[in-house]
């Protein structure tokens, strides 16, 4: 993975809960690339 690589892009959330308004989107991709920073990996 590489340093700008998110923990999953929002469409995976979207896919697994419901399609994403706008704000919720720019949320999501903030909270998924700072999981990335807590060392979380995705599989």
């Amino acid at each position: 993975m590489t340093d700008n690589t998110v923990f999953a892009p929002h469409e995976d959330l979207e896919a697994r809960w419901h399609p994403l308004t706008d704000a919720e989107r720019a949320q999501a991709d903030m909270l998924l690339a700072a999981a990335r920073g807590f060392g979380i990996i995705a599989f």
